[in-house]
Formats: C-alpha cells, sequence, structure tokens
C-alpha cells in the first residue's frame, strides 16, 4: 500500500529488455487518459452551485465522449495483451488472469457496447448532418426554445444551446433515452457505468504494471 505521495525512477532500457515495454507503455497511457476523464467527470458531477449549474450537464457529456474514446483506445491494448498471455506466466498473484477476463467481459458486455457504438463518431465531429438532425428532433418534439450563458467570468460563459444538441445526439439519438423521461437518472446510468469501467481499467493496470516497473528500478 502507498503511504506517500513519492517519484521512482525507471530504466527504459530494462523496461525494453522485458520484450514488453511499448505494450506496458501504452497501458500507462491509457491509465492516465482514463485517471484524468474520471477524476473530471466526479469532479464536474459535484458542481451544483447557481453559478456552476450550467456547466455541468455539458461538462459531463464532454468527459463521458472523451472517456468513451480513451477506454476504446485502453480496449485496444488489452486486446494485445488477450491474443498473449506471456504476461501472465511470470505472475504469482493468480487472481489477476481473472482479474483480466471480467475487465474484458466488461468491456464487451451489452451495456458498454450499446454505450459506445456511435458515441464516437457521431458526437465528437462537429457533423452538419448530425446537428441538423439533432435540432430538427428538439424542434419537431416542441423544445424550441434553448440560450446561452453570460458572464465577466470565461469559465462561466456557455452556449447552452450546443449543450442542448449534444444532449439530442448523444442521449436521445445515440443512446436512445427515452424522450418522456427526465434525462438526469438516465443520463447518470451511462455515466457510472462508464466511470466504473475506467476504474476497473485502472485497477488491473496498476495491479499488472507496478511489479514489472518494480523490476525495472534504475
Amino acid at each position: 500500500m502507498v503511504t506517500r505521495t513519492h517519484k521512482k525512477y525507471v530504466s527504459l532500457w530494462r523496461l525494453q529488455a522485458t520484450g514488453k515495454g511499448s505494450l506496458i507503455v501504452r497501458l500507462m497511457m491509457a491509465c492516465n487518459d482514463i485517471r484524468l476523464a474520471n477524476q473530471c467527470m466526479q469532479n464536474y458531477r459535484r458542481k451544483d452551485t447557481p453559478t456552476e449549474r450550467h456547466l455541468r450537464r455539458g461538462a459531463l457529456m464532454y468527459f463521458v465522449r472523451l472517456q468513451i474514446g480513451h477506454l476504446l483506445e485502453g480496449l485496444k491494448v488489452l486486446e494485445d495483451i488477450d491474443s498473449n498471455r506471456d504476461l501472465f506466466k511470470s505472475d504469482l498473484r493468480d487472481d489477476l488472469e481473472t482479474q483480466f477476463d471480467q475487465l474484458l467481459a466488461s468491456f464487451r458486455g451489452q451495456p458498454f457496447r450499446r454505450y459506445t457504438e456511435g458515441a464516437r463518431d457521431k458526437t465528437f465531429h462537429y457533423s452538419d448532418s448530425e446537428v441538423n438532425k439533432a435540432i430538427t428532433a428538439r424542434i419537431e418534439k416542441g423544445s424550441n426554445l434553448s440560450g446561452f450563458t453570460l458572464s465577466p467570468e470565461p469559465e462561466l460563459y456557455r452556449f447552452d444551446i450546443a449543450d442542448d444538441i449534444y444532449d439530442s445526439m448523444l442521449c436521445r439519438i445515440v443512446w436512445n433515452l427515452p424522450p418522456d423521461q427526465d434525462l438526469g437518472p438516465n443520463a447518470d446510468k451511462v455515466l457510472d457505468e462508464v466511470w466504473n469501467i475506467g476504474a476497473q481499467f485502472l485497477e488491473f493496470c496498476e495491479r499488472l504494471v507496478v511489479p514489472i516497473l518494480r523490476q525495472c528500478f534504475a
């Protein structure tokens, strides 16, 4: 257990000599990105003051889209491990490979696949066709009014109109959340699912990577 914040130094030569240097570094890259996105999601979920409340929805939609991208990239690394499980052969912890199998099952399960399929392609690009579809859908459902927030503080300035459109693009069109239900509980369920898979990824990577790095201390 880590009891204080401190830094250790690793020999890149020793790491590369394991024959798994690139794989381990790619896992660490994914780990850093996923951890930061998870932390940001948690931070914005706590923003509930009157002056910041309007930022919450758009920020959460942004970070969940960002996290989906990181997780899909991280999955590619996990699939490389799955195709060659040599990393587990020298590990004496019997439960590590089991934990890896459980993580893969979470990635390949229906909830995660439902939330990720189309989310990155349709909402991370400012697609003319997708935005037009979302605007039209809101108008047809009677959601004709939208707005934007002006503030002398730059961090509170927000085009809420864009968040409304992202709401339709991501939550209503991609995830097919019910249009007649309150978005809050449904969106929270998606956020929880994405956050939890990120947390599982982090826990596995730390258990796998740190012992390998300890063998490569400078």
